[in-house]
C-alpha cells in the first residue's frame, strides 16, 4: 500500500515510532540476534485487539525487521490487551512477567507503564506514549532513568497551554472551555494545574470533563453542555484516543469547538500499520533494544546519555521526551 507523502507531523511521529523499535531491540542484544535464539517479547495494551496495540506499533514491527528481528523466526511477541480497562493491567502484566519473557513493551498509556515497573525490575521495560514519565514516577530523570525502564514520553503540561491558546485564537468567543481526562490516569493532575496560569492570561475558565470508559462520553458531554462549556480540549489517554470518533461526533452534534491531543485514531480510519502520526514512536522503542544489552551491560551505564543519537534526536521536539535505561539482571 503506497504510503502518505511525509510532512512536518507525519516525520515527528515516525522519529517517535522508530524509537520505540530501537529502545526495545537495545533490552535484546548490543549487536545481531543470536542464530536460533527466539526472544520473547511481552506486549501490554491498554486497547483492544481489534483497535491494535498502539497508534505506532507498526513502526515498532518494521524497526525490529530492520534490525533483524523477525516475528515467526526469531522474536515471538505475547499480547495482552486490557479493552480499556486499566483495572486489568495489574493481572496481565502479572501474566507476562509468569512467562519470563525477554523484554516487555508498554504501549500508550501512563497507568500501563506504570504497573509494568511495578510487576517487575529485572525485565527490561520499554514504553512509549507515556505522559510526564518522570513527574509521574516511570522514571527517576530523562538523562539518568534508573532501573529497568526507557522509553518516549509526553510532557502534555508543556503544551496545554498551547493548545488553549490556539483554540482561543480559532474561536475568539471562547470563555469557558471543558478540559475532558480520564481521571484514573495520574498524569493529569500536573497537567490540570499547568493549565491554570494560561487560561487565566486568555480570560478562560476551566471546567474538568471526567471520562473513565466508553459507557462515560454521552453523560459526560451532557454535564459539559448543561455547564455551558463553549469548547473543549481532549487530552491524551488510551480511552480517549481508542473512543475519538465518538468524541468528534458528540462534539459535533453539540456545535463545540475541539483541541485533540492527537489526530484522529480509530480502527476504520487508521487501521494499525498505516498510522501518518505514530510511526516514529515505535519504532524508537525498537531500535533502543538494540543499543543496550540486557542483564549483561556493565553496571556502571545507566542507559543513554543526553548526547547520545537516541536522546538528541527526540529532546529538541517540543512536549516529547525520551529517557534510556537498560535492564538488568
Amino acid at each position: 500500500m503506497e504510503r502518505p507523502a511525509r510532512g512536518p507531523v507525519l516525520d515527528r511521529r515516525i522519529f517517535l515510532g522508530t524509537l520505540t523499535g530501537g529502545l526495545l531491540t537495545a533490552s535484546l542484544a548490543a549487536a545481531a540476534p543470536p542464530a536460533g535464539k527466539v526472544y520473547r517479547i511481552g506486549v501490554l495494551s491498554p486497547f483492544s485487539s481489534s483497535f491494535g496495540p498502539g497508534p505506532s506499533f507498526e513502526a515498532f514491527r518494521h524497526t525490529l525487521r530492520e534490525l533483524g528481528y523477525v516475528e515467526g523466526r526469531n522474536v515471538a511477541l505475547e499480547y495482552r490487551w486490557a479493552d480499556g480497562r486499566y483495572d486489568r493491567l495489574p493481572d496481565l502484566i502479572a501474566d507476562l512477567v509468569r512467562l519470563r519473557v525477554d523484554a516487555i513493551v508498554s504501549t500508550w498509556s501512563t497507568p500501563a507503564a506504570l504497573a509494568t515497573k511495578k510487576a517487575t525490575s529485572t525485565i527490561p521495560i520499554v514504553f512509549a506514549g507515556v505522559g510526564d514519565a518522570v513527574g509521574v514516577g516511570v522514571v527517576e530523570s530523562l538523562t539518568r532513568p534508573g532501573g529497568n525502564v526507557t522509553g518516549s514520553t509526553f510532557v502534555t503540561e508543556e503544551t496545554i497551554g498551547k493548545q488553549l491558546e490556539l483554540l482561543k485564537a480559532a474561536v475568539p468567543r471562547l470563555a469557558r472551555v471543558g478540559v475532558v481526562i480520564n481521571p484514573i490516569n495520574p498524569v493529569y493532575g500536573s497537567v490540570l494545574r499547568a493549565s491554570e496560569a494560561p487560561a487565566r492570561a486568555l480570560g478562560l475558565q476551566l471546567d474538568v470533563v471526567s471520562v473513565q470508559s466508553a459507557d462515560d462520553f454521552e453523560r459526560a458531554f451532557r454535564a459539559a453542555v448543561k455547564r455551558q462549556v463553549d469548547g473543549l480540549v481532549v487530552l491524551r489517554d488510551a480511552v480517549l484516543v481508542a473512543n475519538q470518533p465518538r468524541l468528534l461526533t458528540l462534539a459535533a452534534s453539540a456545535r463545540l469547538p475541539a483541541m485533540y491531543g492527537v489526530r484522529e485514531v480509530s480502527p476504520g480510519r487508521v487501521p494499525d500499520g498505516q498510522d501518518p502520526e505514530g510511526r516514529q514512536a515505535g519504532g524508537s522503542s525498537g531500535r533502543a533494544g538494540h543499543q543496550v544489552r540486557a542483564r549483561h551491560q556493565s553496571p556502571d551505564r545507566q542507559g543513554p546519555r543526553a548526547g547520545d543519537p537516541a536522546v538528541t534526536a527526540g529532546a529538541g521536539r517540543s512536549g516529547d521526551r525520551i529517557a534510556g535505561a537498560e535492564g538488568r539482571g
